[in-house]
C-alpha cells in the first residue's frame, strides 16, 4: 500500500505536524538492573548524569546494590529509581525460602518459573515475604521507590502478576505492563506512525507472550486504580537479539515509535560498561552493548525532541495517580 493511501491510527496517533505529541506523550527512558554490577551501576550513573535515561529500577538483590543505592538516595531529588524486583537468574534470594532456590541456594531459571506459574504451583507466600523484603531493603537506604518492576519480567507470569498488582497498591507504587507494539514503525504519514509488520525472526514468540500477559495485567492495574504506563517498548522486544553497536537507523525508529505513542511510553534500556556475566547469553551481552551504544550517541534524545516529547519519570504517573486511600472498590479489584 503507498503511503498516501495508508490510513491514519486513530487508536494512538492522530494527523498532525511532528511537533504534535508535546502536549499528549511522555517517555520515561528506564534503565533496568542499577545494583547488577559495578559495570551496570557506572553505566546507569553516567546516564543519568547526562540526561540520557530519566529513570532506573534498583535490583536489591544485585552484587552492587550498595553503590547503586547510595548514588540513588544521594540523587532522588533529580532522578527517581523504582524497585527492580528478581525471582529468578541464579541470583542469592534475601530471604531463606527453599521453594524458590536450587540446591546451590539461589533462584531457579526463568523456565522453571514459567512452567510452575502454568501449573499453578508457586509458593506465592514465599514470594510475598520475598518481595517485600527487597522492597524494605531499597526504602531501608532512605530511597523512596516510584513503581515497581521485575528482572526478566517475572511480573507479569500468572499468578505473581495478582500478587503485584496487590503489593503496589498497599504500598501505592505505579507498576509496569509490557503490552506495547511488536514491529518497528516502517513509514509515517500525516505525522501518524506506523508500526504494523511484526518479522519471523529469533525472539518473536518471547515478544508475543510478553503483549500478552501485559495486555492482562495493563487491565488488572486499571481495575485496581494502581497507575501504570500506556504502551511499554524495549529494542530488544521489537527488533530481537542485537548486535553489537547501535544502529543509527534503528534508533530513529524507536524514538520516532515512542514519540508517535499517545500517553506515557516506558523505553526499556539495559546498559553496562562490560559485556555482561559469565552466566548470561551472548545476545544479552549484545543487547547491553546495543543500548549503550544508543544512549552514548543521545541520538534518541534528539529525535523525541524535535517530535517535542518531553521525558520524565514513574513519579509523574504517583502525582496523577493515588489521591485517595484504597477503597473497598479498590480492593474487590484486587481479588481480595
Amino acid at each position: 500500500m503507498s503511503a498516501s493511501r495508508m490510513p491514519v491510527c486513530k487508536d494512538c496517533c492522530s494527523p498532525a505536524s511532528d511537533t504534535h505529541r508535546a502536549s499528549d506523550s511522555r517517555v520515561i527512558i528506564n534503565a533496568d538492573d542499577f545494583g547488577l554490577s559495578a559495570e551496570t551501576n557506572s553505566a546507569i550513573i553516567r546516564f543519568a548524569e547526562s540526561g540520557a535515561i530519566s529513570s532506573a529500577s534498583l535490583m536489591a538483590v544485585g552484587e552492587g546494590f550498595d553503590q547503586a543505592a547510595e548514588w540513588a538516595a544521594a540523587n532522588q531529588a533529580d532522578f527517581r529509581v523504582g524497585v527492580h524486583l528478581c525471582l529468578s537468574d541464579s541470583v542469592k534470594p534475601l530471604t531463606s525460602a527453599q521453594a524458590l532456590v536450587n540446591a546451590d541456594g539461589r533462584f531457579r531459571s526463568l523456565h522453571h518459573l514459567v512452567g510452575r506459574a502454568l501449573r499453578r504451583t508457586l509458593p506465592m507466600d514465599a514470594i510475598r515475604h520475598e518481595w517485600k523484603t527487597q522492597m524494605d531493603r531499597v526504602r531501608s537506604c532512605g530511597i523512596e521507590p516510584t513503581h515497581l518492576d521485575s528482572h526478566q519480567h517475572v511480573h507479569v507470569l500468572p499468578g505473581i502478576s495478582d500478587l503485584v498488582v496487590r503489593m503496589a497498591a498497599e504500598e501505592r507504587l505505579a507498576v509496569r505492563h509490557t503490552d506495547g507494539p511488536l514491529g518497528f514503525p516502517i513509514s509515517k504519514c500525516g505525522g501518524c506512525i506506523h508500526y504494523w509488520g511484526t518479522y519471523l525472526r529469533p525472539g518473536l514468540w518471547k515478544s508475543v507472550s510478553l503483549r500478552l500477559l501485559g495486555r492482562m495485567l495493563k487491565q488488572r492495574l486499571v481495575s485496581a486504580k494502581v497507575p501504570t504506563i500506556d504502551f511499554y517498548i524495549s529494542p530488544s522486544s521489537l527488533c530481537g537479539r542485537m548486535r553489537q553497536g547501535a544502529s543509527s537507523r534503528a534508533v530513529v525508529a524507536l524514538a520516532e515509535l515512542a514519540a508517535g505513542l499517545r500517553g506515557t511510553v516506558e523505553w526499556v534500556v539495559h546498559p553496562s560498561d562490560a559485556c555482561g556475566r559469565a552466566t548470561e547469553p551472548r545476545w544479552m551481552a549484545g543487547m547491553r552493548a546495543y543500548d549503550s551504544g544508543m544512549l552514548e550517541s543521545r541520538l534518541h534524545l534528539e529525535v523525541l525532541s524535535r517530535f517535542g516529547v518531553a521525558t520524565g519519570s514513574y513519579a509523574d504517573l504517583l502525582t496523577a495517580g493515588y489521591k485517595s486511600e484504597p477503597t473497598e472498590e479498590t480492593n474487590i479489584g484486587l481479588g481480595r
